[in-house]
């Protein structure tokens, strides 16, 4: 049996899959083939187009300039882009190895990250959206944006979570270093 496309009279090409065997009868010396045809170009159709839709969808989450990140519903990861891996420190072999993002997240954001991930899968937020402290894999502190929102299947179940994350250590060094001098200036003021 096999694929391939043929070029019907009117001159459409249309994806054929065809089956066939020798008839063991002989009829008049002849050998004969038994076969079915059927014309498959709309799996075929559906199959590239799907192929596209997964290829587009590979490269935007691979080549994004922000860290992008796949988790059950567990919160364990499933797959995680470079940028994810320069931004935490973590390898993806080490991330996908059974790393949750609570082995990311600072201790101190684990209860009020637990409680709007709850709020999040159980439906009461339609996504996730906040800004933590990670431990990367040197032990350094740093400050991401977190925005999760849930992938669901076609009958709406929830399948997984899509992350994004953005390193903001910077912006809050600013933050701090503004709010610092905003005290330094009304101490004078006083």
């Amino acid at each position: 049996n096999f694929e391939c496309r043929i070029r019907r009279a009117d001159g459409e090409i249309r994806w054929i899959w065809a089956a066939g065997r020798a008839d063991p009868e002989e009829r008049h010396g002849a050998k004969r083939m038994v076969g079915v045809v059927q014309d498959i170009t709309e799996r075929r159709w559906a199959e590239d187009t799907l192929r596209e839709s997964e290829e587009r969808f590979r490269a935007f989450f691979h080549n994004v300039t922000v860290g992008t990140a796949q988790l059950d519903l567990t919160g364990k990861f499933i797959e995680v882009n470079d940028r994810f891996c320069e931004i935490t420190g973590y390898s993806r072999k080490e991330i996908l190895s059974g790393m949750t993002i609570y082995h990311l997240t600072h201790p101190d954001e684990r209860g009020p990250q637990r409680e709007n991930l709850r709020k999040y899968l159980g439906g009461e937020l339609p996504f996730y959206t906040a800004e933590n402290r990670y431990i990367t894999r040197d032990g350094t502190v740093i400050w991401v944006h977190v925005t999760v929102g849930m992938i669901r299947d076609v009958y709406g179940n929830a399948r997984y979570s899509a992350g994004v994350i953005q390193n903001i250590s910077k912006r809050k060094q600013l933050e701090e270093e503004l709010h610092r001098t905003h005290d330094e200036l009304e101490l004078r003021i006083a």
